[in-house]
């Protein structure tokens, strides 16, 4: 109970408003270098692209979250 009553008052004390999340400067940075790189000021993908992928992942999976290959189980 006395953990309980200060963190539920942080979480109602938004007066109705969903709290403003930042994003990472750091990936938002990469994100725009990505972009620069590889797009026109359009947004179209630039035409002489050497990559295979088309898709940016921004993190690594970790081992144990890995499935094998046909694995559909979460």
């Amino acid at each position: 109970p006395g953990l309980l009553s200060p963190l539920l008052k942080v979480l109602y004390d938004g007066h109705g408003e969903p709290p403003r999340l930042q994003p990472d400067d750091r990936a938002l940075r990469y994100m725009k270098r990505l972009y620069k790189a590889y797009a026109t000021k359009e947004g179209t993908p630039k035409s002489n692209r050497r990559h295979l992928y088309n898709t940016v992942r921004l993190f690594t999976p970790c081992a144990q979250h890995k499935q094998a290959p046909g694995d559909l189980a979460a």
